[in-house]
């Protein structure tokens, strides 16, 4: 195999493995969140709650977007 197909077969294997991860992650938050939607608490906590989730999605939707930037980086020909 000559370097940049191992290259670029650690790159799929980075990506498929970084993608399994943030989908665990991301399934993970919204499983909590919806397990907290069913507790018996005030509007406000429920809002409290939904409002930590929905950072938490966006944070981590943050960072799976800039470590495939610097995967995409760290492996360009």
């Amino acid at each position: 195999m000559t370097k940049s197909l191992i290259r670029a077969a650690h790159t799929e294997r980075s990506r498929a493995n970084m993608a399994k991860h943030y989908r665990r992650r991301k399934a993970e938050i919204v499983s909590m969140a919806d397990a907290y939607s069913r507790r018996p608490w005030s509007v406000g906590e429920h809002l409290a709650v939904r409002q930590i989730a929905d950072h938490a999605l966006s944070t981590i939707d943050a960072i799976y977007r800039d470590m495939r930037a610097a995967l995409d980086a760290l492996h360009k020909d």
